[in-house]
């Protein structure tokens, strides 16, 4: 079973730190949410309004424009308190298909929080997969 967000507990590997600028991979890039929320916003309003995306969340989706926008500010003020969001683009489309989230990161005892949401449509093709390889 797929799961649209997961939030778990990984071993960090030996490197020390994290890149968390843009990365890019061979079907996806990963770009650091402040730098497209503004352009980003459409698309995650595509799946943000898909009630199987919340199917695992505790908090249904959005209803409106307004509502993803609220979603979208949550997450850039998480941002400015340490957690550390990727908007992941799909090349070929030109298009935003989710978000990839990690927390809580603690080098000294090699473990960070992991979140990541795909758009319905693109789930099962292992595109969250190649955003967790780019990330850690």
């Amino acid at each position: 079973m797929f799961f649209n967000l997961i939030k778990l507990c990984i071993i960090l590997n030996s490197k020390n730190n994290f890149n968390f600028e843009d990365l890019d991979g061979n079907r996806i890039e990963l770009i650091n949410l402040k730098k497209v929320a503004d352009i980003a916003l459409l698309d995650m309003h595509d799946w943000s309004t898909n009630p199987k995306f919340f199917e695992y969340l505790e908090f249904p989706e959005s209803k409106n424009i307004e509502g993803t926008q609220q979603q979208l500010d949550k997450m850039l003020s998480r941002m400015d308190e340490g957690e550390h969001y990727w908007c992941i683009k799909l090349k070929e489309k030109k298009q935003f298909i989710g978000t990839l989230r990690i927390n809580e990161v603690d080098f000294r005892k090699k473990f960070c929080g992991l979140g990541y949401g795909i758009n319905p449509e693109f789930q099962g093709k292992g595109l969250a997969s190649e955003s967790l390889q780019l990330a850690l």
